[in-house]
């Protein structure tokens, strides 16, 4: 399993593009097969930052068949839809989270994903 830091200053909605493993967000492919066919991100509350950051990874990566891209919060606040306006700044991009619920993260998850995406500092 690969555990890197996202950097994700607030009020800020979009990733940069190479923010990931220091390449090109579709070098996460090789060739047509993908490296890595389980992302998990993963902040405190899943109600904001993950799951933007699930939405855009996906759009990014053209939402590839086999590959789960997924999130959880280490304090999730369980069943809880994504922000107001965390959905708002999605919509404003063409993505829609208006399904998500925040779910709470465990050694489970972990334990399946190959990339870990850490929305936090510390």
């Amino acid at each position: 399993m690969h555990i890197i830091q996202v950097g994700f200053a607030p009020g800020v909605a979009i990733l940069p593009i190479d923010w990931t493993l220091g390449c090109s967000l579709k070098k996460l492919h090789y060739g047509k097969y993908p490296m890595f066919t389980n992302i998990l991100v993963v902040c405190v509350g899943n109600i904001c930052r993950s799951p933007m950051a699930e939405a855009l990874l996906r759009h990014e990566l053209g939402n590839p068949e086999g590959m789960k891209i997924h999130s959880a919060g280490v304090g999730a606040m369980v069943d809880q839809p994504a922000q107001d306006e965390a959905q708002a700044l999605m919509r404003e991009l063409g993505l829609d989270i208006s399904a998500h619920r925040a779910r709470q993260l465990g050694p489970n998850l972990l334990k399946e994903a190959e990339l870990v995406l850490v929305m936090e500092s510390r």
